[in-house]
């Protein structure tokens, strides 16, 4: 979906400038018309669409409250104990809850598909 929206923006700037190779000659006004229903696709699929979630770890790895030493430590740990990744963490003294909560706040809410 967002490629053919890139390439029909892509096709309608290159008219605006005066490359009508792919085009009909259409009237300016048509072409303005094509551009805006283009911008406004595109706004509204990045409106609708959810964020992409972001790891905890990476967050903690850029606030620098954990090495990737450590995470890879949190991963094996929770991949035989199961668990969360934040639980993991502070039940190895790899996090402090204060820190886990910072991290929580930080990282964003991921919707469910419909």
């Amino acid at each position: 979906m967002i490629d053919k929206v890139i390439l029909t923006i892509a096709l309608i700037s290159l008219s605006l400038f005066g490359f009508r190779g792919f085009l009909p000659h259409l009237p300016a006004m048509a072409i303005t018309g094509l551009y805006l229903l283009a911008i406004s696709t595109v706004f509204i699929y990045h409106i609708t669409s959810p964020q992409k979630s972001r790891r905890i770890g990476e967050i903690a790895r850029e606030k620098s409250f954990l090495t990737q030493k450590e995470i890879k430590q949190i991963l094996y740990c929770q991949k035989y104990c199961g668990g969360k990744f934040g639980e993991v963490a502070v039940k190895l003294k790899l996090l402090t809850t204060d820190q886990l909560q910072v991290l929580l706040r930080l990282q964003p809410i991921s919707l469910p598909a419909d």
